[in-house]
């Protein structure tokens, strides 16, 4: 299915699903996310949300995302 949605970027879906001849990357990343224990949860007061983040000690007020750029430039 994802492959259909990329036609438009050719090779996108190739690179994204690809990995080493021992798809070692792979395992290990699977591996490390099987070993999260994440729990809901539910009927959790949500009447003080806040978008607000602290980064290196500054807070912000919404959530930050720097991303590498190197190749773009």
């Amino acid at each position: 299915m994802a492959g259909k949605k990329l036609k438009q970027w050719p090779g996108a879906f190739d690179y994204a699903h690809s990995s080493d001849s021992t798809s070692s990357a792979h395992h290990a990343n699977l591996a490390a996310l099987r070993s999260l224990h994440m729990v809901p949860r539910m009927l959790y007061p949500t009447n003080t949300r806040s978008l607000s983040t602290t980064l290196f000690g500054f807070r912000y007020l919404f959530s930050t995302l720097i991303t590498p750029l190197g190749p773009l430039v």
